[in-house]
């Protein structure tokens, strides 16, 4: 599968990460394969939602190519990660997890977190606010971060962050990042609808599990 994506390194303090657009053809099948919900994700997860379940998209091969695809082109893009990897412990073969769905609704959040694995991806599948009217609840503040996304990382005068203010835009929109890299999700305030999201990791076998200790 061919995908356009865009690279982004916001600093170097390992925040790299690549960003693409869902194909339209996949997109019919991806909201009928999410409609199940038949595997509560919640004791598996940290998220302050109440309803995160598995997503049946495991055995979808669109959805494999997809998330093989960005993270080839992470690698072509920021190849020093998985060269590190290949100089400790040799070659390797990376598989997907089984991916969940969040429905994240008004006032919940995701607190800041890793998983576990080589790569991490959420991919945003509908989004009820927009960023003018989450500004509105709080006037006097000089940048909303209602409903962000953010990656949070060490520096060296303390932590850095960097926010990807998502709304109604980012619809479909998927981005891939290491799956050490810690992150969080603000909550929003202006919608009863749910924010729904699709996430899930690149793993790889026992060896590398051993060599990225929790």
């Amino acid at each position: 599968m061919e995908i356009a994506y865009t690279p982004h390194a916001p600093s170097s303090m390992a925040l790299e990460y690549i960003q693409a657009t869902i194909p339209e053809w996949m997109r019919a099948e991806i909201r009928e394969r999410i409609k199940a919900k038949k595997d509560k994700f919640n004791e598996k997860l940290v998220g302050h939602i109440k309803e995160e379940w598995g997503a049946d998209l495991s055995s979808w091969k669109p959805w494999h190519d997809m998330i093989h695809e960005l993270m080839h082109a992470y690698d072509q893009n920021y190849p020093s990660y998985t060269t590190h990897l290949i100089e400790q412990i040799g070659e390797f073969r990376a598989t997907l997890d089984d991916p969940w769905v969040n429905y994240m609704y008004k006032h919940e959040y995701n607190p800041v977190h890793q998983h576990s694995g080589l790569f991490s991806y959420v991919a945003w599948i509908s989004i009820p606010y927009s960023l003018e009217d989450e500004a509105k609840n709080f006037p006097d503040i000089n940048e909303c971060n209602n409903g962000a996304f953010c990656f949070v990382s060490p520096s060296a005068d303390g932590t850095t962050e960097h926010t990807i203010r998502v709304d109604k835009s980012y619809e479909w929109e998927i981005v891939l990042f290491r799956a050490r890299q810690q992150h969080c999700v603000y909550p929003f305030f202006t919608s009863d609808e749910p924010r729904i999201s699709i996430a899930g990791n690149v793993i790889l076998d026992d060896r590398v599990e051993k060599m990225m200790p929790s």
